[in-house]
């Protein structure tokens, strides 16, 4: 699920895993990517059409638990980002996510 605003503890638990302002991502599933596929379905995205790949956390909340998942997004070559990996969960079209351009653990460059 994913709230209308960015709240508070979203942004409390960024900062413990070292990381910025998050902000929303639609889902725009590609008619050839597959579910969890997300890094080979850029790089194929990235053959046919162009543009690059980000890396980031895909940010999840629920009642319980907030999540940070390790995830590629499609930036076309126009400079808007997307995700084109289909849920699992088909009713998610939308959540957070944060680009990451540093090694969360070391401040090292992240070349992926």
């Amino acid at each position: 699920m994913t709230p209308e605003k960015i709240e508070q503890e979203i942004l409390d638990f960024l900062h413990r895993i070292n990381s910025e302002s998050p902000f929303y991502l639609d889902v725009v599933p590609d008619p050839r990517s597959t579910v969890n596929g997300c890094f080979d379905n850029v790089e194929a995205k990235i053959r046919q059409d162009g543009g690059t790949k980000i890396v980031g956390w895909q940010i999840w909340k629920t009642k319980h638990l907030i999540e940070a998942e390790f995830h590629g997004v499609w930036k076309k070559p126009t400079g808007e980002i997307i995700d084109i990996t289909p849920k699992a969960i088909r009713a998610l079209i939308r959540y957070y996510f944060y680009q990451i351009t540093t090694n969360p653990i070391k401040g090292l460059t992240l070349t992926i």
